[in-house]
């Protein structure tokens, strides 16, 4: 299982900087200028930019984090337990992932059946749970990407 180390290691840091950086400029850029566009062909353009290529890729990106996680949570489990920093970096990652996966697998689709369902009321309830979540992911995210930063280059 060692040789994995090295492949796995390198995939979980690409995608967690992908992750981090992807999740400040939807939230910072992209959520903002989007409620600045008046309903019509623009919006709905941009959104299925969104929709169609971003979405894609941010899941491809979260099924490569929680998987390479996974793997190096039991790999170096005994490096984890003895040390704080890590701890809260783990923490702080399935924090980020589980949150980041419930958002994308699941929450999406519900929204987008209860809004095809016109039952308006809930759709405006999840839509408010789903901003304060990815706030969750927002603050998450690169928490523990900077903690992997310190533990590593610190």
């Amino acid at each position: 299982m060692e040789s994995f180390d090295p492949l796995f290691l390198s995939v979980h840091v690409v995608c967690g900087s992908v992750l981090a950086v992807t999740v400040v400029i939807m939230q910072t850029v992209f959520a903002p200028a989007l409620s600045n566009i008046a309903a019509g062909e623009a919006k709905t353009n941009a959104m299925n930019v969104i929709k169609t290529r971003l979405h894609t890729a941010i899941d491809i990106v979260i099924i490569l984090q929680i998987v390479t996680a996974m793997y190096l949570m039991h790999a170096r489990s005994q490096m984890i337990a003895h040390n704080p920093l890590l701890m809260a970096k783990a923490g702080f990652g399935i924090v980020a992932l589980g949150t980041a996966g419930y958002l994308h697998f699941y929450l999406r689709g519900k929204k987008t059946r209860t809004k095809q369902a016109g039952d308006m009321r809930l759709f405006a309830s999840l839509s408010a749970r789903s901003l304060w979540l990815e706030k969750v992911v927002l603050i998450c995210a690169p928490t523990a990407y900077f903690i992997a930063i310190y533990f590593n280059h610190g």
